[in-house]
């Protein structure tokens, strides 16, 4: 019993670490693209407000889409 409580906090422990170690490398910069922009905006956002937004995500490793909407 002794021996497998040792070995079970010997992986949790080894796994925390070797987790921390993984870092994926971002060399590109985030990219936005305004799709419509409106000539006159009477009502802008101020701090505190609530805004909604939708995009489109493509990760960069593989270009595959994910989505907030």
């Amino acid at each position: 019993m002794h021996l497998l409580l040792r070995v079970i906090v010997f992986f949790s422990v080894w796994g925390i670490f070797t987790a921390q170690g993984q870092k994926e490398d971002s060399t590109e910069e985030v990219k936005i693209e305004v799709l419509h922009r409106p000539e006159n905006c009477s009502k802008t956002s101020k701090k505190g407000d609530l805004l909604n937004a939708h995009y489109d995500g493509f990760l960069a490793k593989d270009g595959s889409k994910f989505y907030c909407r």
